[in-house]
């Protein structure tokens, strides 16, 4: 079997009703990778390979390019993760590689091979499938463990019958963080960092309390807990630190951080689950100026065009129904039918924790 034909075949597996596929082959570049001391301060040359399958209903009808992704639009993603700058880890290079190309919603399923030309007598390196994961998104507020609801909406995710990824809030760990900048006075990129620190410590926490959680860092580890039938609850950092499409200061808050993932996953719907109460049929405008949600929330929401909730105090019936619809579909129409009437420009506010 040829290696064209082994990579179709390998796409075509992924579940996906696939008509055709794009893709840019032996690209080389100099790139700025690698974990070891040689690797460090230089660049290497290396090839990528990008074959992403497009849905049964993508086709140039009318021969106009606007109509398909291009071969350039996967050069350009490459292109672009290059020029962030050093990644330690080829791994990583390919995950973020393949979440570029699939944020084109034409794209349902992506190959990404990355090969260092220069490091023995052959190459190496890594290959990667991403299928589209449309899962939703479901933000646990971590001032829910201040009023005692944390276990029994805990609960209620672990019962979900569809798949799912759980984002932790900060909680009080993110409290003693706002205390220490307060103290101390560093910055708020310092502050942003250990923030996202403080969410996996009250994610460790929430995985701790039922057993079917999970805590996972990457979308591969996302795949492989839904796979094993588990929920995944993510830990910010690695996907999140050098992130530049999110601000790194007090305006990016849990909030924020499900948004961006629900972006990476497929746009996916996003959840967000409160202690306060929310007014019915609030706006995300009224919603980021009374600080419910934080301004990047907002922002990301507009921008990748997600179906958004936020449930507050006293909806824990709402939340069961909506992790008990028949299928993810079902999930998104009912959040999108709650979204309807509701969206509203993104807002500038600067929001507080709730």
């Amino acid at each position: 079997m040829s290696d064209q034909q082994n990579i179709g075949g390998r796409l075509s597996a992924q579940g996906q009703t696939i008509r055709d596929r794009i893709f840019v082959r032996g690209l080389v570049l100099p790139v700025a990778v690698g974990v070891y001391d040689e690797e460090q301060g230089i660049t290497q040359q290396v090839s990528f390979t990008v074959e992403a399958a497009v849905g049964a209903n993508v086709a140039a009808k009318g021969d106009a390019i606007a109509e398909v992704p291009s071969y350039d639009d996967l050069a350009k993603a490459v292109r672009a993760v290059v020029a962030d700058g050093h990644i330690n880890l080829v791994e990583t290079l390919a995950e973020r590689i393949a979440e570029r190309c699939l944020s084109d919603e034409r794209i349902v399923s992506v190959l990404v091979r990355v090969e260092k030309l220069e490091r023995g007598p052959a190459s190496v390196g890594v290959e990667i499938i991403r299928p589209r994961m449309s899962v939703p998104a479901v933000k646990l507020g971590g001032s829910l463990a201040e009023s005692m609801r944390l276990a029994s909406i805990l609960e209620i995710v672990g019962d979900a019958g569809i798949p799912l990824v759980v984002v932790p809030g900060g909680g009080a760990f993110a409290d003693a963080v706002r205390r220490a900048q307060a103290d101390f006075g560093f910055s708020d990129g310092e502050a942003h960092r250990m923030a996202l620190l403080a969410m996996h410590q009250s994610g460790l926490m929430m995985a701790a309390l039922h057993p079917r959680l999970e805590p996972v860092e990457t979308l591969a580890g996302v795949t492989d807990a839904l796979q094993a039938g588990r929920i995944p609850v993510w830990l910010p950092l690695k996907l999140t630190e050098r992130d530049k499409r999110i601000a790194a200061d007090w305006s990016t808050t849990s909030d924020g951080l499900a948004a961006r993932l629900a972006e990476r996953l497929g746009r996916a719907p996003v959840v967000l689950v409160k202690s306060c109460r929310i007014a019915p049929g609030a706006s995300l405008d009224g919603l980021t100026r009374e600080g419910v949600v934080d301004p990047t929330f907002g922002e990301i929401v507009e921008r990748a065009r997600l179906s958004w909730r936020v449930l507050g105090a006293g909806e824990e019936a709402e939340l069961a129904a909506l992790l008990h619809a028949r299928s993810c579909a079902a999930f998104s129409r009912r959040v999108a039918a709650g979204d309807a009437g509701r969206r509203a420009s993104g807002a500038r506010a600067i929001a507080r924790r709730r």
